[in-house]
């Protein structure tokens, strides 16, 4: 028998404890764990508390991949969401996995949680997770659906075809000139392990630049300075809208 820990912690903000019921599965590298009920003696789940309780298996199920959270009624009551802020997970070996969460949970439907600095820590040179980033980043948006390749794209269909899947099209390409010249480097995968992740760096380095200066500040602070400025310079004290 293998015996797993949960340690769940609920968020301090107001009405992030729930009276519903929650599920947790552990789903491994050699296979997953019941759906198990987060229950002990008395309330759980309350605001700004922490609980421990315990998942068997009835052997160890290997490496723990990913954390599923299921949210149910308790009985009539109606729907109150629950705020998870991380959940520990301490394998029957004692290391400890956390799954960081951050967010409202709500009934019907599955949060998947996966594990949080160990996994970063171990993948964040690793393409695909590269790419994961920026998906689930802070700036998807500059991502967009190229229809026609620019006249300046120096990429080949031989340069790419190694790293491509098949049946794909996609084409990897990082520079950092516009214009095709000898003296501007083109990088590949294919290049030196250092040499692609400075240029990896590169492109993250620019897209943090272009969200904070850009989508951030321009978009949004500066946005409503103006109308800020102009509340507080023409308006008076008693005006309707300061209440």
């Amino acid at each position: 028998m293998a015996v797993y820990t949960i340690a769940v912690t609920t968020g301090d903000r107001l009405c992030s404890g729930t009276w519903d019921y929650v599920y947790v599965t552990l789903i491994c590298a050699e296979g997953q764990s019941e759906r198990t009920l987060l229950d002990n003696w008395g309330p759980d789940l309350g605001r700004g508390t922490s609980g421990c309780y315990s998942v068997e298996a009835p052997k160890p199920l290997g490496e723990l991949l990913l954390l599923r959270v299921e949210k149910d009624p308790f009985f009539v009551l109606p729907e109150d969401e629950w705020f998870c802020t991380k959940i520990v997970v301490t394998t029957p070996k004692g290391e400890a996995l956390l799954f960081p969460c951050h967010r409202w949970v709500s009934r019907g439907g599955d949060l998947e949680l996966r594990g949080g600095p160990d996994y970063v820590a171990a993948h964040w040179q690793d393409d695909d997770f590269y790419g994961f980033q920026f998906l689930n980043g802070v700036n998807p948006n500059m991502i967009q659906l190229c229809s026609q390749l620019p006249p300046n794209f120096q990429v080949t269909d031989a340069m790419v075809k190694p790293f491509l899947q098949e049946g794909t099209s996609l084409e990897k390409d990082m520079k950092l000139l516009q214009q095709p010249a000898k003296e501007n480097n083109l990088f590949l995968p294919s290049d030196s392990e250092t040499d692609w992740l400075l240029a990896k760096m590169f492109i993250k380095n620019a897209d943090s630049i272009h969200h904070q200066s850009i989508n951030h500040l321009l978009n949004t602070h500066f946005v409503v300075h103006g109308c800020a400025l102009a509340t507080l310079r023409n308006l008076p004290l008693i005006h309707p809208l300061y209440k």
